[in-house]
């Protein structure tokens, strides 16, 4: 345990004694927006401790933050690896972050694919309809581009 701590603390040392790019006059943006989820009704009828929760849609918020080339979206839920790095990828930042399960939780947010091929992600226990992660993809890209536009100056 000591050893860890030691290699730890060095690990540290030396990452603090390089220098750090900085980035002049960083400028904070921020956006939010709130979605509407689209529910699999048939799915919502088999889960009945869900009917609370679930409606004909699903209420949300969704929102980014940025600081110079670094960018954090948030999601309602558990994005899959494949959706997740769509958003990544189409991003306009140099680095951006997914934060899961902010403001709320719907449940697994799976691409089409996901739900013919079954799987824990797609199975019957998920009550979003398949179309919710078009719409995810969708207000993160606009959520993005928002926040981009906000670094500039």
């Amino acid at each position: 345990m000591n050893d860890m701590g030691r290699n730890l603390a060095k690990e540290a040392i030396r990452i603090l004694s390089e220098k750090i790019p900085v980035v002049e006059n960083a400028r904070l943006s921020v956006a939010r927006r709130d979605i509407r989820l689209p529910v699999d009704a048939e799915r919502r009828r088999e889960y009945k401790y869900r009917k609370e929760l679930f409606g004909d849609f699903y209420r949300c918020e969704m929102g980014a933050v940025a600081m110079g080339p670094i960018a954090f979206v948030a999601v309602p839920g558990e994005i899959l690896c494949e959706p997740g790095l769509q958003i990544k990828c189409n991003s306009p930042f140099a680095q951006t972050w997914i934060l899961y399960n902010c403001n709320s939780y719907s449940s697994y947010i799976a691409h089409r694919r996901a739900y013919t091929e079954g799987g824990y992600e797609g199975n019957k226990g998920q009550c979003l309809a398949p179309e919710a992660c078009q719409l995810v993809l969708k207000s993160a890209e606009e959520l993005l581009a928002e926040v981009s536009a906000g670094q500039e100056n």
